[in-house]
């Protein structure tokens, strides 16, 4: 007999902007034996219902509202992702006598529709992960020019396809650049979190910085056991014991200062992405420890030396790689 839906309890949601290593968090809590996924992102599984796909019948964009969670939509998303769920060991759990489950689910387009999720899943949890937009917006930006990210390959009041999620008043952006899309999508998505996670209890949502998950493992990963309510077991410990394995949407391997090679382009925004990254240091970390890092900002310098090695690992100048691509742009 299948259990109904109402046996998973206290869901857990990573919220992030694109690109700001949820997958990587993702794959490494999914190793916990109490938490069950449904193996990857949840895109079709919240589009497939027309209501909710982004479409003349549905909405105009990914933020979806309290008001969207009618009671029939609620327990139609519940179905789809009990059915879905699967054990870190691959096992389906769909018809087995398992009892409640905990869920751990991920996807970037989830930033907006917290409010929705928080409906649908009235005990959930929320794990807030965020990145230095440096590095985030220039690993946008190679999403874009990938073409690997693409979401919507036709979009009303846009020309051309669109890749990864979708805030509102995207049509704004139309003849832009690419680096104003990327501080689009970053800002949208990091302030529909902090003023949606603001509403909810404090006990309910944890904020943890993609650099320090990257650089303390072990110690990020236990701290969000404890927010969450489950074992940091020894399989769990074993697989942040030293440095993490790159994820399976990583574009190209990481690199001390890779956005670099995007400096450019990101200066030019800044100045936009800039107050609400003190807002978020502010919010997750003690005065001082945030006013450090906004200061440590300055260190980097922007602008790339014609002349230097280019960040992206090449070996060749700047002005003979990424910086003639910049100049033919």
């Amino acid at each position: 007999m299948a259990y109904l839906p109402s046996s998973i309890e206290r869901p857990v949601f990573i919220v992030s902007a694109p690109r700001s290593g949820s997958t990587l968090l993702f794959e490494t809590l999914a190793k916990a034996e109490t938490l069950w996924t449904i193996g990857d992102e949840s895109h079709l599984l919240i589009e497939g219902m027309p209501r909710l796909s982004v479409s003349p019948a549905g909405v105009d964009s990914n933020r979806l509202l309290e008001a969207n969670a009618d009671p029939i939509t609620a327990q139609q998303i519940r179905v789809r992702f009990a059915e879905r769920l699967i054990s870190r060991d691959g096992i389906a759990r769909w018809g087995r006598d398992t009892g409640p489950v905990r869920m751990l689910e991920k996807t970037p387009k989830n930033s907006l529709r917290i409010p929705f999720l928080r409906t649908v899943f009235p005990d959930a949890l929320f794990v807030y992960l965020y990145r230095d937009p440096r590095e985030n917006l220039s690993s946008i930006m190679e999403a874009w020019k990938a073409g690997g990210w693409i979401t919507y390959p036709r979009l009303a009041g846009w020309d051309g396809p669109w890749s990864l999620l979708l805030p509102p008043g995207y049509q704004e952006l139309r003849g832009k650049s690419l680096a104003q899309i990327a501080a689009f999508q970053w800002v949208s998505a990091n302030e529909y979190i902090l003023s949606d996670l603001a509403l909810l209890p404090k006990s309910r949502w944890i904020m943890v910085g993609y650099d320090q998950l990257v650089e303390n493992p072990a110690t990020e990963v236990e701290r969000i056991c404890k927010l969450i309510g489950i074992a940091f077991d020894r399989q769990l410990q074993t697989v942040v014991a030293g440095d993490l394995p790159l994820s399976r949407y990583t574009l190209t391997p990481p690199a001390k200062h890779k956005w670099r090679k995007n400096a450019p382009a990101i200066a030019t925004v800044l100045a936009q992405v800039l107050p609400l990254y003190r807002r978020i240091l502010e919010t997750a970390l003690p005065a001082e420890v945030a006013a450090q890092k906004i200061e440590a900002l300055k260190d980097i310098p922007l602008r790339i030396g014609r002349n230097e090695l280019c960040p992206c690992g090449s070996a060749k100048r700047y002005k003979q790689c990424h910086g003639a691509l910049a100049d033919l742009r």
